[in-house]
């Protein structure tokens, strides 16, 4: 298992929404504040911007996503949501993605620079 937290972009979209067509019904409302079906999983994938947000993912032996981050950015402000598969839990994946989100907020977009807080917001307080 990589223990790597890697940008993901356009072209993972596909292995993107398969990591969240794995979660599980909790998981799901864990992940959007909802417990979504397969058809908004897929509604929600194919919207993502991969420009105007960033996502990080942690790819297991088969190279697929075990781990997800979705950062989304606004002036001063980042919320970031995370997701990893129940056989990956326990290997500090989360945490990992977390720090990589938390850096990339800080760090990689000039407009964004100087964010001090990222939230990851409990479930069903979503800001969106």
């Amino acid at each position: 298992m990589s223990k790597l937290a890697h940008p993901l972009t356009q072209g993972d979209r596909e292995r993107v929404c398969r990591h969240f067509l794995k979660l599980g019904s909790e998981d799901r409302r864990l992940r959007f504040g909802t417990a979504l079906e397969d058809a908004a999983v897929e509604a929600y994938c194919a919207q993502l911007n991969f420009e105007q947000s960033a996502l990080f993912g942690v790819f297991g032996p088969s190279l697929d996503l075990d781990g997800v981050a979705h950062l989304a950015l606004w002036p001063g402000a980042a919320e970031v949501g995370l997701s990893v598969l129940k056989h990956a839990r326990g290997y500090g994946i989360g945490s990992l993605l977390f720090a990589r989100a938390a850096l990339h907020a800080r760090l990689a977009r000039p407009q964004f620079r100087g964010v001090g807080t990222v939230h990851a917001l409990p479930a069903g307080k979503r800001a969106n």
